[in-house]
């Protein structure tokens, strides 16, 4: 399979299937891709069955990072999809938290069964708004293991019937607005209803606990407790979306490409493993693996790789602890491994 063709299929790929891109870093096999969604063998590149063969293995990975198979270093990447957010209610915390979820890269559906507060969410920046009543809104979820739920509706009787519908599909977060009284009386609720987990593992009172008392600290709360359980799922997070079109082939086709990857980390380096970056031959770069001189110094070798004719792949170790970073304000410490790919 051409490698354009295995991008294809993550952008194809739907929010509910895993995906796991597994890539041999060294050895005979280097550079060498498999794709596997729902554990099914979606795509390879390269000649061998080196990959498919270690495909029970490879499955078993329930994170991105390395793996040592038969002597070589195999890079297997967990892909996420976008994260859905989906917030139920339209007054002022649900707008403050429709407002600075977009700028962390939810796509978000916000639900509302008044037209003001539809409207007022929709102002506020959700890419979907559904004015109608809660339980039908909701019945439009499908929800998935990147869905996140926040409840704040105007009333007990509402949170309820959202609170219903939601633990009812797949999800990675539900949190409801309200008192620890309203905690004890919605955990019974789905106690008495055979929801054991689920009452175990619902956020109320919703977000962390910082002492937020406007709309927008609460959101502030809330969304910070998105990214923690977020950062809990081991995922290397959804491809950006211009990243993958260009990997695809659907823009600048004809142009040849780096992308960059950390696939090791160690100490308080800026940026995870599963971190991507594209290098386009023009010097243009999408997305980031940490900024600063580090990420320049990580450009300057990939622009090198465009010119040594029969290079494809190159290794990087940075270490950002040493003299050197701290006099070029990078005194963040830590040090990552990239793996440089020429998408030519």
């Amino acid at each position: 399979m051409e490698l354009q063709e295995l991008y294809k299929k993550i952008k194809e790929k739907e929010d509910r299937q895993s995906a796991l891109l597994a890539t041999v870093l060294d050895g005979a096999h280097r550079g060498e891709k498999l794709l596997l969604i729902d554990g099914e063998i979606q795509g390879k590149t390269g000649v061998s069955d080196f990959l498919p063969r270690h495909r029970e293995e490879l499955c078993k990975g329930k994170s991105t990072g390395m793996l040592s198979l038969e002597g070589s270093q195999v890079f297997l990447e967990k892909i996420g999809s976008a994260p859905t957010l989906a917030v139920c209610g339209g007054g002022y915390v649900a707008s403050a938290v429709v407002r600075m979820g977009r700028n962390l890269g939810f796509r978000i559906v916000a639900l509302d069964d008044r037209p003001r507060f539809a409207d007022a969410v929709r102002r506020a920046g959700a890419d979907e708004v559904w004015c109608e009543p809660f339980e039908k809104g909701l019945e439009k979820i499908s929800g998935s293991e990147n869905t996140y739920f926040v409840i704040a509706t105007r009333g007990h009787r509402y949170d309820m019937e959202c609170l219903r519908a939601a633990v009812r599909k797949k999800h990675a977060y539900i949190g409801v607005l309200g008192s620890r009284r309203r905690a004890a009386l919605l955990r019974n609720m789905l106690l008495e209803e055979g929801f054991l987990e689920e009452a175990r593992a619902l956020h109320v009172p919703i977000g962390l606990s910082i002492g937020a008392k406007t709309p927008e600290e609460i959101a502030v709360s809330i969304l910070a407790e998105l990214i923690q359980e977020k950062s809990k799922t081991g995922s290397a997070g959804a491809y950006e979306k211009e990243l993958l079109e260009l990997l695809s082939g659907e823009r600048e086709a004809q142009k040849r490409k780096i992308l960059v990857r950390i696939v090791s980390r160690k100490g308080s380096a800026p940026r995870e493993v599963g971190a991507r970056m594209l290098i386009l031959e023009d010097g243009q770069t999408v997305g980031t693996i940490g900024g600063g001189c580090m990420e320049s110094a990580v450009i300057q070798k990939a622009l090198l790789l465009f010119h040594s004719g029969t290079e494809k792949y190159r290794s990087l170790a940075v270490d950002m602890t040493g003299r050197e970073p701290e006099e070029s304000d990078m005194a963040c410490g830590g040090s990552i491994e990239v793996f440089l790919e020429l998408q030519a």
